[in-house]
C-alpha cells in the first residue's frame, strides 16, 4: 500500500508541477523546441533506438497540432517510448501507431481523430 501511495504521490507531483514546466517550451513549432524534446525522451529512456526516438518524437509533435481534449504531454511520451521499446519496436508503422494510440490519449475521441490522421501525421514522422 505504501509503494501505491508513493507511486501515486509521485505521478501527482509529475502531472502538476514537472509536467508543466518540462512541456511548456514543447509548444512552438520551432526546431529547437522538438530537440528539447528529444532530449528528454533520450535523457528518460536511453535505449530508444535514435531513428524510433526521432520518429516518436516528430509524430507526438504533429499529433500535439490536432485539436484535441488532451493532447499528449512529456510523461505520456516518455511512456509510449517506454511501451514502444517493450514491443522491439523499430520504426513507427500504421499498426503499430494503432494499437499503442491508447498510451499517448486518454481520451477514446482524441483516439478517434489521430486515427482519422494517421497516414498524415506518419509521414511527417519518417525515419530520419
Amino acid at each position: 500500500q505504501a509503494v501505491d501511495d508513493a507511486r501515486t504521490t509521485t505521478r501527482l507531483l509529475a502531472d502538476t508541477v514537472i509536467e508543466p514546466a518540462l512541456s511548456s517550451g514543447l509548444l512552438d513549432t520551432e526546431a529547437s523546441d522538438l530537440d528539447k524534446f528529444d532530449r528528454i525522451v533520450r535523457s528518460r529512456v536511453p535505449n530508444v533506438d535514435a531513428q524510433l526516438r526521432h520518429q516518436l518524437v516528430e509524430f507526438v509533435h504533429s499529433l500535439r497540432q490536432l485539436d484535441l481534449k488532451k493532447s499528449p504531454a512529456i510523461s505520456e511520451t516518455i511512456d509510449w517510448a517506454r511501451s514502444l521499446l517493450l514491443l522491439h519496436a523499430g520504426q513507427l508503422d500504421e499498426e503499430l501507431v494503432r494499437s499503442t494510440l491508447n498510451v499517448l490519449l486518454k481520451f477514446e475521441d482524441d483516439i478517434e481523430a489521430a486515427n482519422a490522421e494517421l497516414r498524415a501525421l506518419l509521414q511527417g514522422a519518417r525515419p530520419g
